[in-house]
């Protein structure tokens, strides 16, 4: 077995309340976890808070719709938790001529707010600059300390993806169908550029078959990020990224899980095209 463990900064940001224009904490996360083999290991993170005001929030959230991510404010009170907590096991990848075939499994507390068990897959031909990716789960909303505990609302969610990374050199378009934590359906317009330093620009859009007003202020849930290599800021080389997402409010239509598999990272950048953009970078 592989051992492995890390330190990093956190910080939290809350926005735009009506008790106060800006509340925030600034935390630490300690993380780890064991690779039993090349096919399953277990990871956890836990989270302290050193200093934050969101004390100041006082406010219920009122919704609609079932509040799977509108209580947000009660998670973030909380100083001291257990961030994640899982298990995942991937499948052999089969390959077979130019198609690649990926699976796992996953179970545990997968993000602050929910836990569960669940699958995911992924299919590509390498020929073709676009895959297919699925993942499904079943989870159950956890406790707002965020311990071993679980509060009443469980539900089924799951979304298949379409990824292609388009003609233009780092920019990608993810096309996203399924079901939400509320229970909604629809899809989610996920557009990218990463720059040759590593820098990540993208924009996301979700559109369920909930009503405007069902929804509440801002009609459907829609947000900007950034990711920022962190080998840009230090003198080794380091794989992880910072990433900061902005959103105008936190809404319970259109939320997805966090936390889930993600076989991404195993397939990207090796299509053709991308191949000859290294190709034709290394000539030059």
């Amino acid at each position: 077995p592989q051992y492995y463990w890390g330190i990093r900064p956190d910080l939290k940001n809350h926005v735009g309340a009506p008790e106060a224009f800006y509340s925030g904490q600034i935390g630490l996360l300690i993380g780890g976890g064991i690779n039993l083999n090349q096919n399953s290991s277990f990871e956890s993170t836990l989270s302290f808070s050193l200093y934050e005001n969101f004390d100041q929030l006082r406010l219920k959230a009122y919704s609609k719709l079932p509040k799977v991510r509108s209580d947000i404010r009660e998670y973030l009170k909380q100083k001291y938790t257990l961030k994640n907590l899982s298990y995942s096991y991937n499948f052999d990848p089969i390959y077979s001529k130019n198609y690649l075939f990926f699976g796992g499994l996953k179970a545990g507390l997968f993000e602050e707010m929910y836990g569960g068990i669940g699958a995911g897959f992924l299919f590509r031909d390498v020929r073709r600059p676009w895959y297919l990716s699925a993942n499904y789960y079943w989870v159950k909303q956890r406790d707002f300390r965020q311990r071993l505990s679980f509060r009443d609302y469980e539900t089924f969610t799951g979304h298949l993806n379409f990824v292609w990374e388009t003609p233009i050199e780092g920019m990608k378009l993810i096309l996203s169908g399924g079901r939400y934590l509320a229970k909604d359906s629809g899809i989610t317009l996920n557009m990218s550029k990463t720059f040759k330093s590593g820098f990540t620009l993208g924009f996301y859009a979700t559109k369920t078959d909930i009503s405007a007003k069902e929804f509440g202020e801002g009609s459907f849930d829609k947000g900007i990020y950034f990711s920022i290599p962190l080998d840009l800021v230090s003198r080794n080389y380091r794989k992880n990224n910072a990433r900061f997402v902005w959103k105008n409010l936190t809404k319970d239509g259109g939320a997805m899980l966090s936390g889930g598999l993600d076989f991404q990272g195993y397939v990207e950048n090796s299509s053709d095209l991308f191949l000859r953009y290294l190709i034709e970078g290394l000539k030059k």
